[in-house]
Parts: structure tokens; C-alpha cells; sequence
């Protein structure tokens, strides 16, 4: 499923999530783990209602429980509050799972967590500096999770940050 992502082929790699899913029953950290990477397919994909309802059930999966998984979840979450452009929603359970991924040490639920609090106070005005800050510490967190599409997805968002901010130069050399 990573590498057909990686290359663009999403129905592939939804198609191997779903597979995965399958063979998951019964662990629900895991299943709500291939949710989470299921439906950032599906958005990729361009199916974000699939996608949405997909998020639905991770969410149903994880409930209120505490753990590694909700904070993905919650943070996948923010993600796309963030891209719905509700910053305010997408700060707020952004902060919310970026402090349970710390605790549970999932490096992957900070990363993104970061991601939607950095783009979401960049795009939302005031806050636009922190933003950015949170945007390079993603950056730096996904090169010490040493993740290719992680350390991308946190790039092309700190300098599309950049570039939305008005600060195309510093955008386009940025190098990390």
C-alpha cells in the first residue's frame, strides 16, 4: 500500500489497505492505524466523502480509550479540519493529539498533529509565525522517524505555508 501511494497509484493502494483491514479484525489499534492510512488515501485520491466516512469508523474504533491510535486518529483528524479550512477546530484537537502522540510516543500522530496545528495557525492569520515553527518542527521530527513521505508531506506544507504567507523566496529555498 506505501509504495503504490508513493507512486500515485491510490486505488492500488486503497485496495491493499482494505486488504490489510481485513486480515486486522479483531485488533483495533491496528485496524484504526489502516483507517487512518486509508482514508489519507482516499483523500489523496480525491474521494473525500469516502474518506471522511472512513474516519468515522477509526474514530468509532478508538472511542475515548487513550493510546497511540486515537492520537493518529485525532490527528489525521485535525488534518482534515485543517484542509476544510476550520483552523480554529484543527488548532485545538491538534494540540489535543499532538500531547497524547508525546505521551504514547507515536511519532507519526506528532508529525501530522504538527502538520495541521502548523498549517492551520500559518493559514489563519495572527498566529502565522508559531505556524511555522510547528511546521519546521515537523519537519524535523519526520527526518528522525526517517519516513520519505512523511518527511515530504511536512515539507511541501511548510512551504506552501511559506508561499501562502507571502514568503515565496524563503519558500524556495528552504532546503531544511
Amino acid at each position: 500500500a506505501r509504495a503504490a501511494q508513493v507512486v500515485g497509484d491510490f486505488a492500488r493502494a486503497a485496495a491493499h489497505l482494505r486488504c490489510a483491514l481485513d486480515d486486522a479484525a479483531g485488533d483495533l489499534d491496528l485496524s484504526a492505524e489502516l483507517l487512518v492510512a486509508l482514508g489519507e488515501v482516499l483523500w489523496f485520491k480525491g474521494d473525500p466523502e469516502e474518506a471522511r466516512e472512513v474516519h468515522r469508523r477509526a474514530v468509532d474504533l478508538v472511542g475515548d480509550r487513550p493510546g497511540s491510535a486515537r492520537a493518529e486518529v485525532r490527528a489525521f483528524e485535525a488534518l482534515t479540519s485543517m484542509l476544510r479550512e476550520d483552523y480554529g477546530y484543527a488548532v485545538s484537537l491538534g494540540l489535543e493529539a499532538l500531547a497524547e502522540a508525546r505521551e504514547f510516543g507515536n511519532l507519526r500522530g506528532e508529525i501530522r498533529a504538527l502538520e495541521a496545528i502548523g498549517c492551520a495557525r500559518g493559514m489563519a492569520g495572527p498566529d502565522a509565525e508559531t505556524g511555522i515553527e510547528d511546521l519546521r518542527e515537523a519537519v524535523r521530527i519526520a527526518k528522525q522517524y526517517g519516513d520519505s513521505e512523511y518527511i515530504v508531506h511536512a515539507s511541501v506544507n511548510l512551504g506552501a505555508c511559506l508561499d501562502f504567507l507571502g514568503r515565496t523566496a524563503e519558500a524556495r529555498a528552504w532546503d531544511s
